[in-house]
C-alpha cells in the first residue's frame, strides 16, 4: 500500500516500487509502458526510482495499463485519518486544479463502477 508522509504527501519512493513490480509482474519493459503512456523512456524509469514526481494523468494511465487498483494507491490514506469527516470535499481537493480535480473524480467514477 502506498503511505503519505507528513501533510498527505505522496510516497514517491513507494508508489515508484509499486508501479515497477505490476509492470514486471505483467512483463512490459520500461520502453513498452512508456509507449502505451506516451512518456518517455526516462520518465518511467524515473518515476519508479523516485526521482521524479508523477502527474495525475500520467498516474491515471499507469493505473489503468498495469491494472492497479486505486484502492492501492490511497487506501492507507484513509486507514490514518481519524476521522473521516476529515476528508471532505473541499480540503481533500484544495491542492488540485480544476483539471486534475476532473481526472480524479474520473477515475473514481471508474472505480465505483467496477465494484
Amino acid at each position: 500500500m502506498i503511505r503519505y508522509k507528513e501533510k498527505e504527501e505522496l510516497d514517491y519512493k513507494l508508489l515508484g516500487t509499486v508501479i515497477r513490480e505490476a509492470r514486471i509482474k505483467k512483463k512490459l519493459s520500461i520502453t513498452e509502458l512508456a509507449e502505451k503512456v506516451g512518456v518517455t523512456n526516462k520518465h518511467i524509469r524515473n518515476i519508479e526510482t523516485d526521482n521524479a514526481k508523477v502527474g495525475v494523468v500520467t498516474l491515471i494511465k499507469i493505473i489503468y495499463i498495469l491494472n492497479i487498483s486505486l484502492d492501492t494507491i490511497v487506501a492507507d490514506v484513509l486507514k490514518e485519518k481519524k476521522n473521516i469527516e476529515e476528508y471532505s470535499e473541499e480540503n481533500f481537493f484544495e491542492n488540485y486544479n480544476l483539471y486534475n480535480k476532473k481526472c480524479i473524480i474520473g477515475a473514481l467514477e471508474i472505480l465505483k463502477n467496477n465494484l
